[in-house]
Order: C-alpha cells, then structure tokens, then sequence
C-alpha cells in the first residue's frame, strides 16, 4: 500500500522507490517548497538512493518546481544514487526540452520502463 505524504505517494517497488504527486498543477511557491520539503525528507530516509519520479496526474507545474527536482537529483547523485522521471505530460516535456533538462534527467514514457532502467 502506497504511503501518503501530504503531497506525495510513496510505493516501494522491489526496484525503486516510486513517487507520484498529488497535485495535476504545481504552480503554487508553497504547494512547490512542500513539495520540495516532502522529497528531501524522502532522500534521507531512503536505504537505497534509487528514485522514479511518476508525473503521471500532473498537467501543470511551475519553473521553480524544476529547481526542485534539480536540487532532488543532486542529492541522490551525491548519495551514489539514481533518480529517473516518467510519464511527463507534453507540454511539461516541451519545458524540460526548452531548458535542456532532458539532457540532465533520464525521462520514460511510462512508469514500467522507469522501472525496468533499474537492473
């Protein structure tokens, strides 16, 4: 059974630990810093750095939640861990296109394939 953040959806795979939003628009600076505040606290907790990013109900989210997953990603780099992105909207994708984001994260189509890029 998922476990329930106020912001997020926590479900440990026997590949990954996956995360889905509760929010479809992210645009709110607080719903963004509780977002942020509810991921950090998830990376120090986690025993194994590896993390898929499910977008799945997400329709909207600001640039600043992109610095947000920007500082996640560096802190699961820095924990010798993985953290990967899928099944982002394409308008949300067209935004990680326009600032080469797409270059800095490894995104899927869908959440399967996420999990299975953990050998």
């Amino acid at each position: 059974m998922p476990e329930k953040m106020p912001r997020l959806f926590v479900e440990e795979t026997e590949r990954a630990t996956v995360v889905t939003f509760s929010d479809t628009e992210i645009l709110d600076s607080l719903v963004v810093r509780e977002i942020q505040d509810e991921l950090l606290s998830l990376v120090e907790e986690l025993e194994r750095h590896l993390l898929v990013l499910d977008f799945s109900d997400v329709k909207m989210l600001s640039s600043s939640m992109l610095g947000v997953l920007i500082r996640v990603h560096h802190r699961i780099v820095a924990a010798r861990g993985r953290m990967v992105l899928c099944c982002i909207a394409d308008q949300i994708l067209e935004a990680f296109r326009i600032t080469h984001l797409d270059r800095v994260f490894e995104i899927f189509g869908n959440r399967e394939v996420a999990l299975r890029s953990f050998k």
